[in-house]
């Protein structure tokens, strides 16, 4: 999940249900043919907030 930083209210919906604030560890979370296409989220880099939700919590 990667909203906008200036997309407070989602920010904290997400964390409200388990969603945690990450530093971007973009080889984790995407193959590798895809970092170049994606790794800048869709507000480019540092514009978005990187979440993750453990299921494994």
């Amino acid at each position: 999940m990667r909203p906008s930083v200036k997309n407070i209210p989602a920010i904290r919906s997400y964390q409200k249900v388990g969603f945690k604030i990450e530093k971007p560890n973009l080889e984790k979370y995407y193959k590798r043919q895809y970092i170049s296409l994606y790794g800048d989220g869709d507000y480019g880099t540092g514009n978005d907030v990187f979440m993750v939700l453990d299921r494994n919590a």
